[in-house]
């Protein structure tokens, strides 16, 4: 049986496309209108079926499932028949099954997930869901994470005494093996991107650096879903995907920002910098050649200063070739 779907193409750089009045991600599944009420040149009327959440815009509102727009065929491409689930990571090959949730995935993209899925399974002896591994059109691999609920977020305010809203933008919301996710200002998704070789050097510095609450890593931006110039974070030397901001490491176990030259910024009775542990972790990433190790403690003897770097390290593990 021939697959009905189709997907919407990557174009150029950009991650959503027009959809009638509201906007529609890359690679999402879409089924033509047998009868549709308006006519629609140069182009086809479809249905969303499946959206892809992890493509974000903050000030572009997605169209909700079953909405009807007239879409140019030029952005329209066949949807082929392998698909991925975006919560349960289940892989088929039944086109006419697909529905919400769904969304279709070339066999590349599937290699890039099974080998960051197998570094992970070997780095911290663990099962791992396909569906914390995700992929983008543009070749980038997400690092492996299991997003926290409304209610594990809410939880983790109380806790950490998050009681602005600046400090709870500063809250982490995913984890993985040993390591943590925050994202500050950013759009969850947005800034998990890498090249899939510095996504396992990731998973392998977070391994070894122990399997402590006081040594797991908290990692923030990696990059953009692409290159797309200007960088919409805002960080052009993260774009190509092997560079990270990694949040430097506390005396307590507050799981919120630090930095080598300022107290908390919460009332209350919390600690802050741990000179030892942070040292401790840029020796670590010295000992991996870094093409770049930023982070302003004049005391570490591991890092260069650079400015901005009071309060993250900034780590890239540059290796391809011109």
């Amino acid at each position: 049986m021939l697959c009905s779907l189709l997907q919407i193409a990557a174009v150029d750089l950009e991650v959503v496309h027009p959809f009638g009045d509201a906007w529609v991600p890359v690679a999402s599944l879409v089924e033509p209108v047998v009868e549709p009420v308006e006519s629609c040149e140069g182009g086809q009327v479809v249905r969303l079926v499946s959206p892809v959440v992890q493509y974000q815009e903050a000030d572009k509102p997605h169209a909700p499932v079953g909405a009807e727009a007239c879409v140019a065929s030029e952005l329209l491409a066949p949807a082929g028949e392998l698909f991925v689930h975006q919560e349960t990571g289940v892989v088929g090959r039944c086109c006419h099954c697909a529905g919400a949730g769904d969304r279709p995935i070339t066999t590349q993209q599937l290699g890039r997930i099974h080998r960051v899925r197998d570094a992970y399974q070997t780095l911290f002896e663990e099962e791992v869901n396909l569906a914390w591994i995700r992929v983008t059109e543009w070749d980038k691999v997400g690092l492996p994470l299991r997003w926290y609920s409304e209610e594990e977020i809410a939880a983790r305010y109380v806790q950490e005494g998050l009681d602005t809203d600046e400090r709870k933008e500063k809250a982490v919301v995913a984890e993985g093996g040993n390591y943590l996710h925050f994202l500050g200002y950013d759009a969850p998704y947005t800034d998990i991107w890498g090249q899939e070789d510095f996504i396992i050097d990731l998973l392998e510095v977070a391994k070894a650096f122990g399997t402590t609450p006081e040594t797991t890593v908290q990692f923030g931006d990696i990059s953009y879903y692409n290159r797309k110039r200007p960088d919409p974070l805002g960080h052009s030397d993260h774009s190509p995907g092997t560079c990270v901001d990694i949040r430097l490491f506390r005396d307590d176990a507050s799981r919120y920002e630090a930095w080598w030259n300022q107290p908390d910024d919460r009332p209350g009775d919390w600690s802050g910098y741990s000179a030892a542990l942070t040292h401790a972790f840029t020796a670590l990433l010295r000992s991996r050649d870094p093409t770049k190790l930023f982070f302003n403690d004049p005391d570490d003897p591991s890092a260069d200063f650079w400015r901005g770097h009071d309060d993250h390290i900034h780590y890239c593990q540059d290796r391809r070739r011109p």
